[in-house]
């Protein structure tokens, strides 16, 4: 849909999908008369510093980079007690990965057909986030991440567009069984592919990728006293369509993860982990050899809060792109590459000062061993198999 494209028509589209739905929410039956009363509107900015040893993340690293910078703005609205409306422009620029231009990150219509004392059920239209793991469908503000940079194992930031949102339908349910709540969503739409020839082929090609239609389906369980647990299943298909003169076949990419998810918040304290089954099939492709690879992943996250202003986080983050070949070995053997391009072990320290409720300053170091979630786009020299990284942003909301 061409109202996800550029600046101009992501404002057009977002102000039409909003305006239009609240003509209609206006003149629905039981309509408030006030409803306008119900409009909320949110907004942040988040300036990012990037200096690393070896390897570039996020610009020019190695130089010292500011070309991180997360700007945006969501608009809320309920017509009706059981209908809402919500968009979001943004803006983020991330060195060469992503170039800054607005666009809408999402717009939904969300009706809630079922309500009752145990159990909720609805359906959401539009350009909506994708359940995927804990922490997907909030990556995109400062203030609901965990830390600057998100565990990669699981949310890779170089195929960002293409696992953030998909324009289609989702239905969710909640309901509750004795002091918890279990939550079921099922998402099916197309989403962006934007940067998957980075990903796949390491370099910008003639054609591009289409994605079919996806599907994502979370179960949650919140026990309601701090021990939430979650299962996340993807299958998502991508076509390929050569370009001129383009050495590359018309192929299919399709990539089925699984994600297990666990968490416990103790208030002073909260664990994390996540593990990660990444099944990938790349077929006809012509030039790039058919191959079907199932990598591992996960990550394990500590999180000590010292009062409400500061708090402590400790990560440890691995990603290995085929299971079978962990060290990358045999993928140097066959193809002349780095076999550390085929894993990333991640150890993430970091701190959080918030002063006020609407300032926040992170700051946090990685060290790391293997270059797997490095973007091709920002490293097309030889790469450092071990190297440091530190990252500092200084947020606002309002």
């Amino acid at each position: 849909m061409t109202v996800f494209g550029n600046s101009l028509s992501s404002k057009r589209g977002l102000a039409a999908l909003l305006g239009a739905l609240s003509l209609y929410a206006s003149g629905a039956h039981g309509a408030d008369a006030d409803w306008t009363d119900t409009i909320r509107y949110q907004g942040f900015i988040g300036q990012g510093l990037v200096w690393s040893d070896h390897n570039n993340v996020l610009g020019q690293s190695t130089d010292g980079s500011v070309d991180f910078r997360e700007i945006g703005l969501n608009v809320s609205a309920r017509p009706l007690a059981n209908f809402q409306l919500a968009g979001q422009l943004m803006s983020r620029l991330a060195g060469e990965t992503d170039d800054g231009k607005l666009r809408v990150d999402y717009a939904l219509a969300d009706y809630t057909f079922l309500t009752s004392s145990r159990t909720q059920a609805g359906i959401r239209l539009g350009k909506i986030k994708n359940p995927l793991g804990l922490y997907n469908e909030t990556r995109d503000v400062p203030f609901t991440r965990p830390s600057i940079l998100l565990p990669q194992s699981i949310y890779l930031d170089r195929t960002r567009e293409a696992t953030l949102s998909a324009t289609g339908l989702q239905a969710y349910a909640d309901r509750t069984i004795g002091n918890g709540i279990l939550a079921f969503q099922l998402t099916a739409g197309k989403p962006s592919a934007e940067g998957l020839d980075y990903a796949i082929f390491g370099n910008d090609t003639p054609g591009s990728f289409d994605s079919q239609t996806s599907y994502v389906a979370r179960l949650l369980y919140d026990n309601q006293q701090g021990l939430l647990l979650g299962l996340t299943y993807t299958a998502a298909i991508n076509d390929y369509e050569p370009g001129a003169a383009d050495p590359i076949s018309p192929g299919r990419l399709t990539f089925r993860p699984i994600i297990l998810s666990l968490q416990y918040d103790a208030g002073t304290w909260e664990i994390t982990s996540e593990l990660a089954s990444r099944p990938l099939k790349l077929h006809g492709f012509g030039v790039v050899p058919d191959s079907h690879t199932t990598g591992q992943s996960g990550y394990l996250q500590g999180i000590y809060r010292f009062n409400e202003r500061w708090q402590a986080l400790a990560r440890y983050d691995v990603l290995y792109t085929d299971r079978h070949d962990r060290d990358g070995r045999d993928y140097a053997a066959a193809t002349l590459k780095p076999a550390h391009s085929r894993f990333a072990k991640d150890l993430t320290l970091g701190v959080r000062w918030t002063p006020t409720t609407n300032w926040m300053l992170s700051t946090e170091f990685h060290h790391v061993d293997g270059t797997a979630w490095l973007a091709a786009q920002e490293n097309p020299q030889p790469t450092r198999q071990r190297w440091n990284m530190i990252l500092a942003e200084l947020s606002f909301r309002f």
